[in-house]
């Protein structure tokens, strides 16, 4: 496991697989563990939680009908 996981990683898949909130969350716990931290362009250091909110914050990703879906025009391409 990396030390800290780029948010991108998340939403790439969340944008091929759109999946309710718990569903994401045991996605990211399989995939890099339950203490596992991620960065963003801007952040770094954050929980899974924080990086929840801060997505949604951001308008990054928006929940219709309990799935969480991307919204592409607001992530940056980096």
């Amino acid at each position: 496991m990396s030390s800290s996981v780029h948010v991108h990683q998340i939403l790439n898949h969340l944008s091929t697989a759109p999946m309710s909130e718990l569903d994401l969350t045991q996605w990211v716990t399989e995939q890099w563990g339950a203490t596992a931290r991620f960065h963003t362009c801007s952040q770094q250091d954050l929980l899974f939680s924080e990086v929840l909110v801060f997505l949604r914050r951001r308008k990054k990703i928006i929940e219709q009908s309990g799935t969480l879906l991307v919204n592409a025009a607001r992530v940056c391409q980096y």
